[in-house]
């Protein structure tokens, strides 16, 4: 890497520019690009990219990955901009493509040291202003490069991706000085290379990261708005994306897994209400009911991946859970079959019912659903033996049924903030008697009897009919207790 100043810098750039030009004659008397050719003008190339980006953004500004357009003063080299310099030189003969070359592997060389070139391009903010033909050129071969028209043919996708990936980065600030036409066909090149890569490449996620750029305002700039309607559909059809890509990643990649999610939670923070995107947005829960759990013809229930990642990528998917404008009821019956699950974590199955009720009091859970949620839960919590849960000294675990009592109070809680209590107390009066009528486990009804206890007055509220079948409730209850 070079660590130069800028002075150093100008004057290294056309000697390197000038290296690259004697290379090109002489390959061009060639038969053919061989290796030492090759090694010789990628590195020369190497070299310009780092210089270049250098003189723009400083040594120790530098990085591995291809920086942002530069978008500041230009700078000059010998009374030229230097932007001047290197289209004249390099713009000219770009791409390279030989009509003479013989074999796959020069394709495959051309095409690595055209990517270096675009690289090198990329770096200026104002390549747009270039006669048409060139700009041509150059945007041809993006769009060719992204949808894969043009690849290395040889060494496969990986090696392909991995060239390609250095590119991705300049893709949102390229489009801010497109016309309308351009745009599309690069969004949709763009498109393409986002859905054919492996869900678990480096590519991917460099696709991921040029969404988020263009997505998510950043410093109140957002590089893509949905300014037709070609290209809000290729912002829908990458949203949609992210709860497949979650799902085909599984739990073999914890890292990539929490990139998606994290990128999931930023677009429903920045989303608008009632617009196309978060109407999108909402159709994400479709697909995100497989993330919790999956109802089998058997009748058995599938878990998904929410008890199988790590604990910081379940709690972004919950997270994620609030900025829904409403939650589908077939979302919640998933959420619900996952709670319910022994792998589930007390931290998480209280960080559940927490961001529900959140989103319960900003209106995006309806009250039979919100109230169905919790008695659900509460009179179907398996409550294991004791012996599976030994009580240590020094053991800091919430034990099966500590969890259900914590649960319990948590809930009654949350119910007594639902509205007005005689309103609430008059929902669930039968609800909760008719649960505890179908003979609950004693953990459970004990459960549904502490919530009746805390939602209730006195006088009690309760009707001589419903005292009349709390009574016999009681009787069993306590039956069961002294057994």
């Amino acid at each position: 890497m070079l660590h130069c100043c800028d002075q150093e810098t100008s004057r290294l750039i056309p000697v390197l520019i000038n290296c690259f030009q004697e290379f090109m004659r002489l390959i061009q008397a060639a038969p053919e690009l061989d290796a030492q050719f090759f090694d010789c003008m990628l590195l020369t190339l190497q070299s310009l990219d780092q210089a270049v980006s250098c003189f723009f953004y400083g040594s120790n500004k530098y990085h591995s990955e291809l920086q942002v357009s530069y978008e500041g003063p230009l700078t000059t080299i010998y009374g030229q901009r230097v932007s001047t310099v290197v289209w004249k030189k390099l713009l000219n003969v770009f791409p390279l493509n030989p009509v003479h070359h013989l074999s796959r592997k020069d394709d495959d060389r051309y095409f690595i040291l055209n990517i270096i070139m675009a690289r090198i391009f990329l770096h200026f903010g104002d390549w747009v202003h270039l006669p048409a033909a060139l700009g041509e050129n150059f945007l041809n071969f993006v769009e060719s490069t992204l949808s894969g028209k043009v690849q290395i043919k040889q060494s496969g996708k990986g090696l392909h991706g991995k060239y390609l990936v250095t590119l991705l980065a300049s893709i949102p600030r390229l489009l801010l000085q497109l016309d309308y036409y351009w745009k599309c066909r690069l969004l949709e090149a763009f498109t393409m290379a986002f859905k054919n890569c492996s869900p678990g490449s480096s590519m991917k996620m460099a696709c991921l990261a040029t969404i988020e750029e263009m997505l998510v305002p950043k410093q109140g700039v957002q590089y893509l708005d949905a300014s037709g309607p070609e290209v809000l559909g290729y912002q829908i059809a990458w949203i949609s994306e992210l709860p497949l890509l979650l799902i085909l990643l599984g739990d073999s990649f914890p890292s990539r897994s929490k990139a998606v999610l994290h990128l999931q939670l930023q677009l429903g923070q920045c989303i608008p209400l009632n617009s196309p995107l978060s109407q999108a947005y909402d159709n994400m829960q479709h697909s995100m009911r497989q993330f919790y759990s999956t109802c089998l013809e058997d009748g058995s229930i599938c878990y998904g991946l929410s008890t199988k990642l790590t604990t910081d990528c379940q709690e972004l998917s919950v997270c994620c859970l609030y900025y829904f404008s409403f939650l589908d009821p077939l979302l919640l019956k998933s959420i619900i079959s996952c709670c319910l699950c022994s792998d589930m974590e007390p931290f998480m199955l209280f960080r559940i019912v927490e961001v529900l009720h959140s989103s319960f009091q900003v209106g995006h859970v309806h009250i039979s659903d919100h109230i169905s949620f919790f008695i659900t839960l509460l009179s179907c919590y398996k409550v294991l033996p004791d012996k599976i849960y030994p009580k240590l000294e020094n053991d800091e675990k919430i034990s099966n049924r500590g969890t259900l009592k914590s649960m319990t109070s948590f809930v009654g809680s949350c119910m007594s903030q639902i509205g007005d209590n005689r309103l609430v107390f008059e929902i669930l009066d039968k609800v909760l008697l008719d649960q505890m009528s179908l003979k609950l486990p004693v953990d459970n009804t004990c459960a549904m009897l502490k919530v009746l206890i805390k939602l209730d007055s006195r006088p009690t509220r309760l009707s001589d009919q419903s005292i009349i079948k709390l009574s016999s409730v009681l009787a069993e209850y306590l039956i069961d207790v002294a057994s």
